[in-house]
C-alpha cells in the first residue's frame, strides 16, 4: 500500500502509521526531498495541480483556508529545515535525481529493512548516494 502526500504536519504521519496499522501491513516513510527552493517553484508550475495544491512557491492552493499572507519561501525553508518525519525508520532520497535512481534507493532501503527481496522488473539497479535517515 502506498500513500502519497506531502507530510509537513505531525497529524499526516500519525494517520498514515494508523492506516497501516488498521490495515495490517508495515509503515515505511519514504521522503523525497529537494532543498532547492527554485527547482521546488519549477515543480510546481510545471505539474497540473488540484485545487488543494499549491501552483508556486508563492502561489497557495485555490481551496487554501486562510489570508495566505505568509511568505511561501519562508515557509519552504522552515519545512526543509523542520522537516516532518519519523524519528527512526525512515527512507530519505535525493529527488534531484531521476525517478529511476530514486527507485533504486528505495527498493534497496525497503529491503534492508523488512528483508524482503525484490524482484526486478527490468527497472534499473543505478546505485545513488542515499541520505539515510537521520536527515540532512
Amino acid at each position: 500500500m502506498i500513500i502519497d502526500s506531502t507530510c509537513n504536519f505531525p497529524a499526516t504521519l500519525e494517520q498514515g502509521m494508523r492506516i497501516a496499522r488498521e490495515e495490517g501491513v508495515r509503515y515505511v516513510y519514504v521522503e523525497c526531498r529537494v532543498t532547492d527552493i527554485e527547482v521546488l517553484e519549477r515543480r510546481l508550475r510545471e505539474r497540473k495541480p488540484m485545487r488543494s495544491q499549491r501552483t508556486g512557491v508563492q502561489r497557495g492552493p485555490v481551496d487554501a483556508r486562510g489570508s495566505g499572507e505568509e511568505d511561501g519561501y519562508e515557509l519552504f525553508r522552515r519545512w526543509i529545515e523542520n522537516p516532518c518525519r519519523p524519528d527512526s525508520g525512515g527512507i530519505v532520497v535525493d529527488s534531484t535525481k531521476s525517478p529511476e535512481e530514486c527507485l533504486a534507493v528505495v527498493l534497496e532501503r525497503i529491503e534492508a529493512l523488512t528483508g524482503v527481496q525484490q524482484v526486478d522488473c527490468g527497472r534499473s539497479n543505478a546505485s545513488v548516494q542515499d541520505e539515510g535517515a537521520a536527515g540532512s
